[in-house]
């Protein structure tokens, strides 16, 4: 049986992993972003990193990948974090 800091540190672990994914997904539809429209506006990466979660980031991304216009994922990412 794990002790309690070993607890803590799988604890730990697991915290820095999801925030790792955190960060990559949010760097990944940024570049997504650039490589469709350019320059992409620092509110917009801004409000990327307020975005809680793999499933909301994991639909962000398909949509920076498909929508229309760098305006219409602006107002898909203020939905997703309403």
């Amino acid at each position: 049986m794990p002790t309690l800091a070993e607890k803590w540190i799988e604890e730990g672990i697991q915290q820095g992993l999801r925030r790792g994914l955190e960060r990559g997904a949010h760097r990944a539809v940024v570049e997504v972003l650039e490589t469709r429209f350019g320059v992409v506006p620092a509110s917009v990466t801004q409000a990327l990193a307020q975005v809680p979660g793999e499933d909301v980031l994991s639909m962000l991304l398909k949509r920076a990948v498909s929508v229309e216009s760098l305006e219409a994922f602006r107002a898909d990412l203020q939905k997703a974090l309403s």
